[in-house]
């Protein structure tokens, strides 16, 4: 048998179990997210990180929680579009290590992202990439729905 190195276990520092500040969670979101990024703050001090333009990721945060989110519109009607985020993660970011957090966020926003190009499809016609709620079927775009096809929205 092959001479086996012992394991080396290591000692966490007070610095390892520190939870990460409310401002150096928001500087590590804004660095993680695709840009560009529009933020809002919320009457009950949640702030909300949307990325890219069409969105592709939302991100709360509170005092305690985050939340990370593949974004996703509901059509209320012909004309009328609801931002209607699918939530990914949520977890209180104060009771993980700051290392342990950062880890999580960057995994979890880079697969909200993949999971959100993922969707994106071709239009036959004009040959547009374009996310799911600008698709008229799996095949034409809203546009060309109505250029094409005689589609009234």
């Amino acid at each position: 048998a092959p001479d086996r190195q012992p394991t080396l276990w290591h000692q966490p520092t007070m610095q390892d179990l520190t939870s990460i500040t409310h401002e150096t969670l928001l500087l590590e979101v804004r660095k993680q997210l695709p840009h560009p990024v529009k933020t809002e703050s919320q009457l009950d001090g949640t702030i909300v990180l949307t990325s890219c333009k069409p969105g592709e990721v939302i991100v709360r945060i509170n005092e305690d929680e985050i939340s990370i989110a593949v974004f996703a519109i509901r059509w209320d009607g012909p004309h009328t579009r609801v931002v209607n985020p699918r939530e990914l993660a949520k977890f209180n970011w104060r009771l993980l290590p700051a290392s342990q957090t950062i880890e999580a966020v960057q995994g979890f926003i880079s697969s909200a992202v993949q999971l959100r190009r993922a969707e994106y499809r071709q239009c036959e016609q004009c040959g547009e990439t374009t996310p799911p709620e600008w698709m008229h079927d799996k095949r034409v775009c809203h546009s060309c729905a109505e250029q094409h096809l005689g589609v009234i929205y």
